[in-house]
C-alpha cells in the first residue's frame, strides 16, 4: 500500500512546482523622446552666431559654438538644419517678436537658436599634493606650488519660433575643465568643453528616451 502512494507524492510535488513558478515575464522597451519644444522632422532649425559677451584672441568663439551645434544638429536631427552666419539683432532670448518674424519670414515651421556665450579662463594655485613632512606639517621646503588653468564656458540660448517670434525654450548652460597646465590654450579647452555643452542642450531641446518595464502574462 505504501508503494503506490509515492507517484501521487511525486505528482503533487510536480503540481505545487508549476503552481509556484512565475506566471508572467518581465519586458522591457524604448518609448522614443518627445520634445519639448515640439520638434519634429517637418521643422527646420537656423543655428545663429552666438553673441560673445567676452571677446577672447584669436577666436571667434560665438561663431565656433555654432559651427559645433549646426554640424552636431545635422547628425541627430532628421529635419532640415540652416545657418545664419551673423549675431546681430536683439538681445537673444528677448521679447521682440517684431525683429524674429521679420527674420523668419517665408520660413514654416522653422525656429531660430540663438544665445551668448563667453569663455573666461582663471588660474589657480595649490599646495603639490605630497607626502606630508614627518617632523612637522608646515615645512613646506620642496613642496612648491602646483598652477592650474581653469576655462569656463557659459552659454545662454533660446529657441525662437520663426512664425509668431515667441519665446519656445530660454535656458543658461556653465561648463568647465581645468588643466593641470598653464600651456594649455584656449582653443584646446573649448574643443574639450563643447561636448558637454552638446550633453547638456540636446536632451533640454529633443528630450530623453524612457525605458519602461512591463510584466507580460504567460498562458
Amino acid at each position: 500500500m505504501k508503494l503506490r502512494i509515492w507517484p501521487a507524492v511525486a505528482l503533487l510535488a510536480a503540481i505545487q512546482a508549476a503552481c509556484a513558478s512565475p506566471a508572467f515575464r518581465k519586458v522591457s522597451f524604448e518609448i522614443p523622446a518627445v520634445s519639448p519644444a515640439g520638434l519634429e522632422s517637418g521643422h527646420e532649425i537656423v543655428v545663429a552666431d552666438f553673441k560673445e559677451l567676452e571677446a577672447v584672441p584669436d577666436i571667434a568663439v560665438g561663431r565656433r559654438v555654432a559651427d559645433y551645434l549646426e554640424a552636431e544638429l545635422r547628425r541627430e536631427f532628421k529635419g532640415k538644419v540652416s545657418r545664419r552666419t551673423e549675431a546681430g539683432g536683439p538681445t537673444p532670448g528677448s521679447d521682440n517678436r517684431d525683429y524674429w518674424r521679420s527674420a523668419g519670414a517665408g520660413m514654416t515651421h522653422a525656429v531660430f537658436l540663438v544665445g551668448s556665450v563667453s569663455l573666461r579662463e582663471q588660474s589657480q594655485k595649490a599646495l603639490r599634493q605630497v607626502s606630508l613632512p614627518t617632523d612637522g606639517p608646515f615645512r613646506l621646503e620642496n613642496r612648491g606650488l602646483l598652477e592650474r588653468q581653469r576655462f569656463i564656458l557659459s552659454l545662454d540660448y533660446s529657441l525662437i519660433d520663426a512664425g509668431s517670434g515667441a519665446v519656445i525654450i530660454k535656458k543658461s548652460i556653465r561648463e568647465t575643465r581645468t588643466y593641470g597646465t598653464v600651456e594649455t590654450s584656449p582653443e584646446f579647452a573649448l574643443s574639450d568643453l563643447l561636448p558637454a555643452i552638446k550633453a547638456k542642450l540636446f536632451p533640454a531641446v529633443f528630450g530623453l528616451p524612457s525605458v519602461q518595464e512591463r510584466n507580460l502574462l504567460l498562458r
